[in-house]
């Protein structure tokens, strides 16, 4: 006599808790041993995916809030603010290049820089990612692109 089991029976053989339970625990209040252990598994998980591909994103952040603390010294001396909206991960060739979408506002709103000062402002972010120890310049690596003011539709994780 063969036993036949399907994968969903598997997976609940193998698995005690469904994704709906499991979706439902107050990881702020875990009741018991294992909810706390589920709950410190989920926020492990969410710490390693927010070093995507070994991108550091809360470094990340705090360049761009080095780089908003110095914006006064682009060309025109307005004193901006620059502000993570989304990344992307784009491979092709052997490389790996970030995308960064970064917002650009100034106290009368949204700021557009002449394309003069984008170069200006992209160079110095990579120095200052340099300077926390996210980028090694030997090495041009990681590599960063940086679009400022531009929200694409797809393929974009939003921060």
């Amino acid at each position: 006599m063969k036993i036949i089991i399907t994968e969903e029976q598997l997976q609940m053989i193998v698995e005690k808790w469904s994704n709906k339970y499991k979706r439902s625990i107050n990881c702020n209040n875990p009741k018991g041993f294992s909810q706390r252990a589920h709950c410190q598994g989920r926020k492990k998980r969410l710490k390693e995916s927010e070093m995507d591909d070994g991108y550091d994103m809360e470094k990340i952040k705090k360049g761009l809030k080095i780089l908003s603390q110095i914006s006064e010294t682009f060309g025109e001396f307005i004193p901006l603010q620059f502000k993570l909206y989304g990344y992307q991960i784009k491979r092709g060739g052997g490389l790996k290049i970030m995308v960064l979408f970064i917002d650009v506002d100034s106290e009368d709103g949204v700021y557009d820089p002449p394309s003069g000062i984008l170069y200006d402002i992209s160079q110095q972010l990579l120095e200052i990612f340099q300077m926390i120890g996210i980028r090694d310049e030997r090495y041009m690596n990681p590599a960063y692109d940086f679009k400022f003011n531009k929200r694409p539709l797809d393929n974009i994780k939003i921060v």
